[in-house]
Formats: C-alpha cells, structure tokens, sequence
C-alpha cells in the first residue's frame, strides 16, 4: 500500500510525517514490508458456507456503548467488504445496549430491502440482508444493573427503547458466541474488540482446554494498550505523553484478569494492539467530516451503478456521516476514533506502524517493552490519511 504524506490535523497533536519516514524508518523492526498484510490476506479466504462473500474475513466484533465511536466502528465493519461481522459482542451487555444493537442492525436490514424492491437483479442483496439477520448477538453480564447505554445512542435510535427489540434479549453469552463461532472457522476467524476484555478473556479462560497447537485462536486486533517513551520513537510521541512508560488503559483496565488471560494466552497467532499512544492523535473533525461528504456527493451520482455490497457500503458511510454530523453539532472540536482506528486495522494492517513487544502492567498502569519472540505487536505510529482513506472505503467503493 502507497503511504500518503501525513497531513496535521487542528485537532490533534500527532507530529507530521514525511513519505519517507513513515515508510523506512521501522521497517527493521520484523516487517518485511508488513507480514500483517501478508498474514491477513492469507487468511481472508471464505469460509464453505461464505461462497458468496468470496474475499470476506469472518469477524467477531466486542463492543461497548459508552463512546460513540464503538458504533462507528461496528457500521464500518458490517458494511465494509472485506469484512464478514458473524457475530457482535456487548459489554457488560444489558438489555438496553442488545436492544440498541438490535435496532441498528435493523434499520440497515430495512435500508437494504428498500434496495431489493428497487432492483431487478437482486439475489445478492437478499443474501446480504440475511447475513446480517444471522448475525448473533451476546452480552457479557446481561443481568448487569446499569443501563449502560450512552445518551447519544437513543437520540441516534430512538426505536431502541421499544419493546420489540427489549424483549428479544442477547443470543447467548458473549464468550459461548465467541466459542461457537471459533469451533466453526478456526483461526481463520477474526476479533476485533473495542471494549473491556471480559468477553474474549472468559472464552478463553472456559475454552482453554480445547486449545492446542493445532486448534488456536487467529488475529486479534485490540483496542487498548500503550507505547511510551522506550518503545515509540521521539518522532512518533504525542506531547501529552511526553516521558511516560505507562498509563491507565480503559479496555485493559476495565478487567485486569480478563486482559492478562488474552495477552499472555499461548495459543493466539497475533495480537495487534492499537493503542492510547496512536488512538488520540487520530481525531474526526469538521475538515474530515467535509472529505466524507464530498465523498458521498460523489457516490451518489454512481448509485445506479452499484452491485449490492457496494450499495451495503454506501449506507454504512451515510450513518457513519450521520451519526458524526449530530456529534459535530456539539462537540466542535471532534471525536477521538478509537474504535474505528482498530477496525481499519483489522482490513488494512498498514495504516499503523508496529513494534513487537511484551505488556507490562503494573497497579493498573499498563506499558510495552520490545521482544524479540511474542505475538504481541503495539502501534506506534498512524498514517492519518491513509487510515481515513480506507475509513472512507476508497478502493472498495
């Protein structure tokens, strides 16, 4: 992938990068250009039973619904082509926040329906539309007794609250989802995790027994983690974490265990951790957001063109422009996007630099220092342009 200069955002503090140092600075540092791409194109082979998503990648997305860029970075996935979503995960996963997944998932069902009836040609968008109804939904601690779904979510739904998405309830816990996907696809199966790690922590601690050299767990890209001052390069440091080696992490530090279990667990091929250190330099304000509607300006006009999954696209970059339009609205200075950052990860490896390393942790302070041997790997760096270049689904769509 051609890496674009990076451009400074207003919003943000991440130093600008040159072609060139982005590029060759750490390309010594295990790369080989970047195995991740290598490694995820040699598994993005279907599945027998996706003959009709040929190139898609079965994923598993965990979430939570504190931060609105979980749910940007769920629509991205679910409608990006590269990415076959089998299954959503909700932490801790009360019932309003399945009843939100379940309202969303929804209205993108309806919204490919009104394709269907406005098309000659479309078996394929009838296969799209039940891929997402087969989409399994599971709640780490559905019991759990705070609502726990932020208030930007119900004005965005506010159809989540009714009783037909709050009756219906999760599929089943989180992590016997997660089990289920994984007796099914193996290693070739994705997880992509925005959130605390209790569910993939507790699928592996339950299901370590069944794991085996033979029998491992693939990717994981995590949102989570940090890389300071002894593993980022000077050149790469944002100054709000100018001399640090450790810091509090949410999704690591909202349950220790759970985050040791999948850092240290043997029998996981990578683990790609998009980090604190990278995710807030990465910031959507008023110039991207501009970028994005040009976008679809010009998209529109292409519309009669489409084949399904691209109009499956189209509508996910609409909520997504949506959605951040009503966040613009009062939060002028823009939205850290976390969550997004991992998932375009998850599709295209080399929109951030990686170092391999081991997490240190220490009362919840949490750090990297290089290996020479782990599957571990922390961003040190993000390509701005290129990141909201496949945001954006340029190539794709």
């Amino acid at each position: 992938m051609n890496q674009k200069p990076i451009q400074e955002d207003k919003n943000q503090d991440y130093p600008p990068m040159n072609t060139l140092q982005f590029s060759s600075s750490y390309s010594s540092f295990e790369t080989n250009t970047n195995p991740y791409v290598s490694y995820l194109n040699s598994r993005a082979k279907s599945h027998p039973k996706d003959s009709s998503f040929p190139e898609q990648i079965p994923t598993i997305i965990d979430m939570e619904t504190g931060d609105p860029d979980d749910y940007f970075n769920v629509i991205e996935l679910l409608c990006h082509p590269r990415i076959c979503v089998k299954c959503i995960t909700v932490t801790p996963g009360t019932k309003e926040q399945i009843s939100f997944v379940r309202c969303f998932l929804d209205e993108i069902i309806i919204e490919c329906q009104q394709y269907v009836q406005n098309v000659d040609h479309n078996n394929d968008m009838i296969s799209i539309i039940e891929r997402l109804r087969n989409i399994k939904i599971g709640a780490y601690k559905p019991d759990h007794n705070k609502n726990c779904l932020g208030g930007f979510f119900t004005k965005m739904y506010p159809n989540s609250t009714d009783e037909k998405y709050l009756k219906q309830g999760s599929d089943d816990f989180g992590y016997n989802l997660m089990h289920q996907c994984w007796k099914e696809y193996g290693n070739q199966l994705m997880f992509v995790t925005g959130a605390p790690l209790s569910n993939l922590g507790t699928f592996i601690e339950k299901y370590s027994h069944e794991m085996n050299e033979q029998n491992r767990i693939g990717l994981c890209v995590i949102q989570g983690g940090f890389a300071g001052d002894n593993v980022t390069p000077h050149q790469f440091r944002l100054s709000k974490f100018a001399g640090k080696t450790k810091v509090s992490t949410y999704n690591f530090g909202g349950n220790i265990k759970a985050a040791k279990t999948v850092l240290n667990c043997p029998f996981i091929d990578k683990r790609l951790l998009v980090s604190k250190n990278v995710c807030h330099g990465v910031v959507y304000g008023k110039d991207r957001h501009m970028q994005l509607k040009e976008r679809l300006t010009q998209l529109e006009y292409a519309r009669t063109t489409f084949t399904s999954q691209q109009h499956l696209s189209f509508i996910g970059l609409s909520l997504i422009f949506k959605g951040m339009q009503k966040y613009l609205e009062k939060n002028q200075d823009g939205k850290k996007f976390h969550d997004v950052l991992a998932g375009c990860v998850s599709i295209e490896p080399n929109i951030c630099i990686f170092k391999r390393v081991e997490v240190i942790e220490e009362k919840n302070q949490w750090g990297s220092k290089e290996s020479t041997n782990s599957n571990t790997f922390v961003s040190i760096a993000a390509n701005l342009d290129s990141f909201f270049d496949v945001m954006m689904m340029r190539g794709y769509l």
